[in-house]
């Protein structure tokens, strides 16, 4: 008699379940010459069975919901993204501005430095566009007419803020709303010079998609979105 075939037998023989996984993983064990005791009983085999339902979660740690003081990081410009709207391909320039929170990594590699988000832009300061609303926030102040004709982004790096992080329907974060930190506060100084490996993987990816760069992107929906991003 073959192993399958004694399996199949003691299988269909025993009516609990649990029964038949711990006899079954018990002749397995004595078929390699394995002691008993390696074998596991009914009851750790059903201590295993976990009854908790969660939504499936990455492996990465997230910062905390809530208020962050935070200091801009990195922009960076990702090309012109293809997406779609409505059923309707669309292309915008897009950029990336990232920030360093004020919350510490605990775990993994970069345990200590500190967590570090992203909110994809439309690189436009049209009155209806996310980035005018969320630059005039951080400021506290709207534009001038001098302002709205060209405004370096480079220049808010090294820039603080708050920002409120809440959690999206994927169980990550995202930046709900940005406001400007009073001036007698003490300010965060940003911690990297110069984006780590996989920070500028993440961004090289993404510019690969780009159409400038004469790849055919997917669409990716990536102007709406926040992310932790990888360090």
């Amino acid at each position: 008699m073959t192993i399958q075939k004694a399996i199949a037998d003691r299988a269909e023989a025993l009516h609990d379940t649990a029964d038949a996984m711990a006899e079954i993983q018990e002749y397995l064990y004595s078929g390699l010459g394995l002691t008993k005791s390696k074998t596991k009983t009914k009851e750790k085999i059903m201590a295993e069975w976990s009854t908790v339902a969660a939504v499936p979660t990455g492996n990465f740690e997230q910062p905390d919901t809530g208020m962050h003081q935070a200091v801009c990081a990195f922009v960076n410009n990702i090309g012109t993204q293809r997406g779609e709207y409505e059923g309707k391909p669309t292309f915008k320039e897009q950029v990336i501005i990232s920030w360093e929170l004020d919350q510490k990594l605990t775990i993994g590699d970069y345990a200590g430095m500190p967590f570090m988000i992203s909110k994809f832009y439309t690189l436009s300061l049209h009155e209806k566009s996310g980035l005018r609303k969320d630059l005039e926030n951080w400021r506290g102040k709207v534009f001038t007419d001098d302002e709205l004709s060209g405004f370096q982004l480079q220049n808010l790096i090294g820039a603080n803020c708050f920002l409120n992080l809440i959690e999206s329907k994927t169980g990550k974060r995202k930046i709900s709303a940005i406001m400007p930190v009073k001036k007698d506060m003490a300010k965060l100084v940003q911690t990297m010079d110069k984006p780590s490996e996989k920070y500028q993987a993440f961004i090289d990816k993404l510019r690969a998609q780009s159409i400038e760069m004469g790849e055919k992107a997917e669409v990716t929906g990536h102007g709406t979105d926040d992310t932790v991003t990888p360090f």
